[in-house]
């Protein structure tokens, strides 16, 4: 085998970790070595290479301080995405979301307007800008990502919607279009909130989360109605290994392979549009939140073969007596159960040593939760039956 290229500067907009993590996914079954200070990885070749009667001969190289890939017996160096392009075809597309979808700043401290990258998009030119803009509302929604221990390489990506009347859709005579509905005027309606997109490969997005920055507005999330609904980080998953699916977009950038549905209601559509999730639902643990909602559609899941997240002893630390763990961000903020690796990523075996298997789940759900749902269940009846009571009352007289 013969490879070379010398535009290596090409894919220099890859982050490092980015292409660790690819290296890793790719070489690790070939007894995958790093060293000590972490330039240069070494591994049996895949190509000449017999990892079963030699697995000690590693020839194949990868050198960390330009990516070089290299086999001292059958492949002269080339930069490592040259290598996926010809033989991991799907690494290579997840890795030039980073080069051609990175939002590249010239300065983070002046304002950089964003242009309307898609037609589809709710937003007017200068509408959106960076966390790190010079204005008070980037100030803040830089410090609610900070403060929820949000990893920077992700809110790098993220925006700001400004709020300003100049946003606002305008008729050919220049006056502010009123909604006849809400009387109010129609466009910048994002605005004050955090752009989180939903980036597909190479970068592009028409999906997105509004999450508002005032932690006193009580619509936390608003998703745009403009185009259907979509699963956040779904064209990234590998399904096969172990993959996550979770309710909030913010709690799944704790967990490495992990993609968010945006509620109870929206995953048996998505179970429809990505059938890979229920093909390979061996690899799938589906963390539904704390509350009484995930405990009911945790029993839906395990029925569908997939496998269930155990909150049970997922406790405040001494620090955060008092405070509740309804969901993954909660328990990386409050607890001391789930401890981050460099790359802002719950470390897996916490997150393993959680998963149960779907196999038995029903028992053990019914053993653990039977008591709550069968309350939840009566709560209900008395419910409808007070309320068909009333309303007899309300007739007679």
């Amino acid at each position: 085998m013969h490879m070379s290229n010398t535009d290596y500067n090409t894919f220099e907009d890859i982050p490092d970790f980015a292409l660790s993590e690819a290296v890793e996914e790719v070489f690790g079954q070939y007894n995958l070595k790093l060293n000590h200070n972490g330039t240069e990885y070494n591994f049996v070749c895949p190509h000449c290479g017999d990892l079963e009667k030699t697995p000690n001969k590693r020839k194949a190289y990868v050198y960390t301080d330009k990516w070089l890939y290299t086999c001292f017996k059958c492949c002269s160096p080339t930069h490592i995405m040259y290598y996926f392009k010809d033989n991991n075809p799907d690494v290579y597309q997840k890795l030039l979301f980073y080069q051609y979808g990175k939002n590249k700043k010239t300065n983070n401290s002046s304002r950089k307007k964003q242009e309307n990258p898609f037609i589809n998009l709710p937003f007017k030119d200068g509408e959106l800008v960076s966390l790190y803009d010079d204005n008070e509302l980037s100030k803040q929604a830089l410090q609610v990502c900070i403060d929820r221990n949000i990893n920077k390489r992700i809110y790098d990506r993220w925006y700001v919607c400004l709020k300003d009347s100049k946003f606002f859709d305008k008729d050919s005579f220049g006056n502010i279009i009123i909604d006849p509905i809400t009387h109010k005027p129609i466009g910048n309606k994002y605005n004050s909130r955090i752009i989180i997109p939903y980036y597909k490969f190479g970068g592009k997005w028409n999906q997105f989360d509004a999450r508002a920055i005032d932690k006193n507005n009580t619509l936390r999330y608003l998703n745009f109605s403009g185009v259907s609904r979509d699963m956040y980080n779904i064209d990234f998953i590998n399904f096969n290994k172990p993959f996550y699916l979770l309710e909030g977009t913010i709690d799944s950038l704790f967990i490495h392979n992990a993609a968010s549905f945006g509620g109870a209601q929206h995953l048996k559509p998505f179970l429809e549009k990505y059938p890979k999730i229920l093909e390979n639902k061996e690899n799938c643990t589906v963390i539904w939140d704390n509350d009484e909602t995930g405990i009911t559609e945790m029993f839906k899941t395990v029925k569908l073969g997939l496998n269930w997240f155990d909150w049970d002893g997922v406790v405040p630390n001494k620090n955060n007596i008092g405070k509740i763990i309804k969901d993954i961000n909660n328990a990386v903020l409050y607890t001391d159960l789930f401890p981050l690796d460099d790359k802002g990523f719950i470390k897996k075996e916490y997150i393993e040593y959680r998963s149960r298997s779907a196999d038995m789940g029903e028992y053990y759900l019914l053993m653990k939760y039977g008591n709550k749902i069968k309350e939840k269940y009566i709560d209900k009846c008395n419910k409808y039956k007070n309320n068909t009571k009333q309303n007899s009352i309300g007739v007679l007289f």
